[in-house]
C-alpha cells in the first residue's frame, strides 16, 4: 500500500476516533441534581446541590455522611457566580443530570431571561429539567432540606411534582422548554409551580428532616418577570383550560348542607374562538367520572336521577369557571393560550389583535359550556343520607 494512501487512511480514522476527546472519569465530576438562585443584598447566590456517590452507595451510612452536599457562591452576575462555585468543589460542577432550578422569589420578580439564556444555552444540560419559584423562603433553604424516602432532594422534588400534576388538579410541573416556550410564544405566557416550607425562611436548618412542599400556587409569568399567583381555585381551571388534568376531583353541593363528590375519569377542554364584531372564545368543558361520595338526602336510582345530578354538577362547575376565568382575565396575562387559538384559527384578526391583545384578553367574552357524563354511581344506589333520616 503507497504511503501516503496510508497517511490519508490514518487520518480518515482519526476522525472516528475523536469523540470522546473531552472525556471525564466519574470521579472527576460533582454531579449536580439542583440548582438554587437567590438574591442577597446586591449580589446573586448560586446554590448547587451535589450527589455524595459514595453515601447513595452505602446506604447505611457507615461514615460516609449525606448523601448531599451543598455549595454556594456570589458574586454580581449570575454566571460568575456559577463560576465561582468551583473555587468550593473539588470537583467539576456537572449539570448534564440536572433535576430542577429553583428561582427566589425576587429575582423571579426582575426578570428570568438571563437565567434562561444562560441555561438554555448550555450544550452539557438537557432541556428536560423542571423550574420552580420558592416563595417566602430562599433557593439555599430547600436545597439544603432533606426528603424523606430519596435521598437526594432535587429528585424528591422533580418525583413530588410528577406525582402532584398527576393527581391534583391545581399542581403544574413545568420544564424550562416549556417556560421557553412560552416566554417567547405570542398570546400565551407561562406558569411554574412554586415549593415552599411549614417553616419560616430563618427556622430552616441546613439538612433538616422536614421536607419541601411543592404547593398548589402557581406562579404566573408575564414574559420573563413573575406577575403575581394563582389561588387553588384558578390553578385548577387553568390546568382545565390547557388539558391538564389527571385525575381530579370535584366537590359540589347537592343540597342545601350536604355535598357530593365527582371523581373524574376524563377531561376535555375544547377552545373555539370567534369573531364576529368583538372577538369571543368558546369553551367546551367535558366530564366524565364518577360519583364517589353523596352526603345529601338525594337518590340515584333511575337513570332520570342521574340526569338531574349531571345538569345540577354542570351548573355549579359552569358558574365556578366563569368565575375564576373572570379573576385571571382581571390580571392581564392570558395563561390559557386563548391568543394561540385566534392565531391558528382566526389568523387574520390575530394580526389585528396581537399588539394589545392583554387589553383584549382582560375584556374578551368567554362563553362556558360544562358537559357531565357519570358512569357509576358507587354500590349504593339510594342515597345513604335519605335511608339514616327514615325515607327508606
Amino acid at each position: 500500500m503507497p504511503k501516503t494512501t496510508t497517511i490519508f487512511l490514518l487520518l480518515i480514522v482519526s476522525l472516528f476516533l475523536s469523540g470522546c476527546w473531552n472525556r471525564r472519569e466519574f470521579n472527576e465530576l460533582a454531579i449536580t441534581s439542583g440548582i438554587g438562585i437567590d438574591k442577597v443584598k446586591n449580589e446573586y447566590r448560586v446554590t448547587a446541590q451535589v450527589i455524595n456517590p459514595q453515601a447513595i452507595a452505602n446506604p447505611k451510612g457507615l461514615g460516609v455522611g449525606s448523601p448531599f452536599i451543598v455549595f454556594e457562591a456570589k458574586d454580581k452576575t449570575i454566571i460568575k457566580a456559577l463560576r465561582k462555585l468551583a473555587l468550593n468543589s473539588p470537583r467539576k460542577i456537572y449539570v448534564a443530570h440536572l433535576n430542577i432550578l429553583i428561582i427566589e422569589e425576587e429575582v423571579a420578580s426582575e426578570g428570568i431571561g438571563e437565567i434562561l439564556d444562560l441555561f438554555y444555552r448550555d450544550q452539557e444540560i438537557r432541556s428536560d429539567f423542571d423550574v420552580l419559584v420558592t416563595k417566602d423562603h430562599s433557593a439555599k433553604d430547600v436545597l439544603s432540606t432533606s426528603t424523606p424516602f430519596i435521598p437526594v432532594p432535587a429528585r424528591g422534588i422533580q418525583e413530588k411534582l410528577i406525582i402532584s400534576n398527576e393527581f391534583y388538579d391545581a399542581s403544574k410541573a413545568t420544564t424550562i422548554r416549556e417556560l421557553i416556550s412560552k416566554s417567547l410564544a405570542s398570546g400565551v405566557h407561562p406558569v411554574v409551580p412554586s415549593i415552599t416550607s411549614k417553616k419560616k425562611r430563618s427556622d430552616v436548618p441546613s439538612a433538616s428532616k422536614e421536607p419541601p412542599i411543592p404547593i398548589g400556587k402557581l406562579a404566573v409569568f408575564h414574559n420573563d418577570k413573575l406577575k403575581g399567583w394563582l389561588s387553588n381555585g384558578e390553578a385548577q381551571t387553568y390546568n382545565t383550560m390547557t388539558n391538564n388534568i389527571g385525575n381530579s376531583i370535584v366537590s359540589f353541593p347537592c343540597s342545601k348542607h350536604g355535598k357530593g363528590i365527582l371523581e373524574s375519569i376524563k377531561v376535555k377542554t375544547t377552545l373555539s374562538p370567534h369573531v364576529n364584531g368583538d372577538p369571543e372564545m368558546n369553551v367546551h368543558i367535558f366530564y366524565k367520572g364518577r360519583i364517589s361520595e353523596l352526603d345529601c338526602i338525594q337518590s340515584v336510582t333511575t337513570v332520570e336521577d342521574i340526569k338531574a345530578l349531571e345538569r345540577k354538577i354542570e351548573e355549579y362547575l359552569t358558574k365556578f369557571y366563569d368565575s375564576e376565568i373572570t379573576k385571571i382575565q382581571e390580571m392581564g396575562v392570558d395563561i390559557f393560550g386563548f391568543g394561540q387559538e385566534f392565531h391558528r384559527k382566526e389568523p387574520v384578526e390575530w394580526d389585528k389583535m396581537e399588539k394589545n391583545w392583554d387589553d383584549i384578553f382582560k375584556k374578551l367574552k368567554v362563553n362556558t359550556k360544562v358537559d357531565v357524563h357519570i358512569t357509576n354511581t358507587g354500590t349504593i344506589k339510594n342515597s345513604l343520607m335519605k335511608q339514616l333520616q327514615g325515607e327508606k
